[in-house]
C-alpha cells in the first residue's frame, strides 16, 4: 500500500512540515533537499522536511523456501536472505534478485558456479539449497541409478576418460561430461558377438567370450553380431580383408561361424520377375544348392517374321 501524505502547518512559527502514514512491513525512502537518503519503517506516522522527495517500498516478505539478493549501491557488495523473515533494508540497498531456494529430491543434483571467485561444486538432493549472492544456478541434473548391466563412459576437465559400472549411484564432478548418457552391455552368448573399435590403437577386434561384455575405456562397441549358421545345402561367400573370396558351405567343418573383423559378406540381386527384366529383385547371401524349380517367360519370333511368347519351367541347381 502507499503511504498517506499530508501537509502540517504551525501557524504559530509560519513552518511548513510533510508526513506520512505507514502500514506494518511499509517503509519511507526519504531523499532530503542535500541528496542524503533515509529510512522510516511502519507502521506510525513519519515526518519530513517539504523539500525531500520520498518512495514507499515495502519490506522483503519471505516466505519458506524463498530468498531474495540485495546490493548496497555505497560499496557494491552483495548478500541473501532468506525467508521465513521479514527484511527491512536500509537506504542504500535496493534487490536485484528474488526467487525460490532449489529443493532437491534424492534422484537430483545441481551445479553451482560461485560469480566472486569462480569455484564450482555440485549439490546433490535430498537438500533444501540456498544460494548464496554470486552463486549461479545450473537447471536441475537427474542422477545416475545404474543397473548391472549399464555403464557411463565420463571425460573429466583434463579430456582422461573412465567408465562407471553398474550397480551403482553415479554423480559426476561438476566438470565432467558424461559421453553418450547411460549405455547397455552386450550379452555375448552363442549366436552373438561383439566388434569393438580399440580407439587408441585403432584396432578392430573381435570379442566371443561368453558373458557381459562392458567395453573399457578406450573401447567403442561397433556392431553386434549374430553368427551365421548354414544348413548342409547352403553356402556363404565372404570377401576377407585381402580381397580373397572364402566360401563357406554348411557341409564342411565352416558350417557356423561370426564373420571376421574387416571381412564382407558377397550379396547378388535375383530377379523374380517372371520375365526376368530386374523389376523385382530378392536379396541372396545364403546360396541354396539344391534343386529349384522357376518359371521363364520370354518373347521370340519365327523365320517368317510370327511372334511367339515362350514360357519355360525348368529346374535348376548350383554345381560350383
Amino acid at each position: 500500500s502507499k503511504a498517506t501524505v499530508s501537509v502540517l502547518y504551525c501557524l504559530n512559527k509560519n513552518i511548513k512540515m510533510c508526513f506520512s502514514c505507514l502500514e506494518e512491513n511499509e517503509q519511507l525512502l526519504i531523499t532530503s533537499c542535500n541528496g542524503e537518503r533515509s529510512v522510516e519503517n511502519g507502521p506510525g506516522v513519519m515526518c519530513y522536511g517539504p523539500c525531500s522527495s520520498t518512495e514507499s517500498r515495502g519490506a522483503l516478505v519471505l516466505g519458506t523456501g524463498e530468498y531474495s539478493i540485495v546490493m548496497n549501491d555505497e560499496f557494491g557488495s552483495k548478500k541473501s536472505f532468506y525467508g521465513p523473515s521479514v527484511v527491512w533494508m536500509n537506504e542504500r540497498e535496493a534487490v536485484v534478485h528474488s526467487g525460490t531456494c532449489p529443493n532437491l529430491t534424492a534422484q537430483q543434483y545441481i551445479t553451482i558456479t560461485d560469480g566472486e571467485n569462480g569455484t564450482v561444486k555440485n549439490i546433490v538432493g535430498p537438500s533444501l539449497f540456498k544460494p548464496g549472492p554470486y552463486d549461479e544456478i545450473s537447471p536441475y541434473k537427474k542422477v545416475y541409478n545404474l543397473a548391472k548391466n549399464e555403464y557411463l563412459r565420463i571425460k573429466d576437465q583434463e579430456g582422461k576418460l573412465r567408465i562407471e559400472v553398474g550397480e551403482q549411484r553415479v554423480v559426476p564432478d561438476p566438470l565432467e561430461e558424461v559421453i553418450g548418457g547411460v549405455q547397455c552391455g552386450v550379452n555375448v552368448d552363442e549366436h552373438h558377438c561383439v566388434l569393438v573399435r580399440n580407439t587408441d590403437t585403432g584396432s578392430l577386434v573381435q570379442i566371443s567370450q561368453l558373458g557381459l561384455f562392458i567395453p573399457s575405456k578406450y573401447q567403442e562397441i561397433v556392431e553386434v553380431q549374430e553368427k551365421i549358421i548354414l544348413e548342409e545345402y547352403q553356402t556363404v561367400v565372404y570377401k576377407d580383408k585381402t580381397g580373397k573370396f572364402i566360401y563357406a558351405r554348411g557341409d564342411s567343418e565352416l558350417r557356423n561361424f561370426f564373420l571376421p573383423p574387416f571381412c564382407e559378406i558377397v550379396k547378388q540381386e535375383w530377379s523374380t520377375d517372371l520375365r526376368k527384366e530386374h523389376t523385382s529383385v530378392d536379396l541372396v547371401w545364403k546360396f541354396d544348392r539344391r534343386p529349384s524349380y522357376m518359371n521363364y517367360e520370354f518373347n521370340c519370333r519365327t523365320v517368317d517374321n510370327v511372334e511367339l511368347c515362350v514360357d519355360v519351367s525348368f529346374f535348376w541347381s548350383i554345381i560350383d
